[in-house]
């Protein structure tokens, strides 16, 4: 009780929840923005999403808070998935396009070519912020020819 509360105690918290603020005030309307779980922090989203108000659409059976989850904030459309969940390992292509942005928590050697590995073609990250966080947020562009 004497902690200084749930979204002031690490780095994950604090970005997840200012991330998500700016989200629900529109201004990745019209956009996907894949969140990519990694580790003990698929509770520490959906706890901020659901203080953001986002309206959750669709969730896949499977473990929760891993499980591939849809939602809508501030005209934007949200699908989370842990890295480590097998729908995550089975999928071939993440779903988003040109413009659109992959969040990255607890970010490893392994997640960047996870994640690399499954962006459709011609499409290429651009990191947005500094790459060192525990919240990697990208911003997906057209790759140079």
């Amino acid at each position: 009780m004497r902690q200084p509360g749930f979204g002031r105690l690490n780095g994950t918290q604090r970005i997840l929840d200012s991330s998500l603020a700016v989200v629900a005030s529109g201004t990745e309307r019209g956009h996907t923005i894949a969140v990519l779980l990694g580790g003990w922090n698929g509770h520490v989203f959906h706890f901020y999403a659901h203080v953001h108000e986002a309206d959750y659409v669709s969730r896949q059976p499977g473990p929760v808070y891993a499980s591939e989850t849809w939602m809508n904030l501030g005209g934007a459309r949200i699908m989370s998935i842990a890295r480590h969940a097998p729908a995550f390992r089975a999928m071939t292509r993440l779903p988003v396009g040109e413009g659109d942005q992959v969040w990255v928590l607890a970010p490893d050697s392994v997640s960047d070519s996870q994640v690399r590995s499954r962006l459709p073609a011609a499409l290429a990250l651009r990191s947005t912020g500094d790459s060192t966080r525990p919240v990697r947020i990208y911003r997906v562009s057209r790759s140079a020819p």
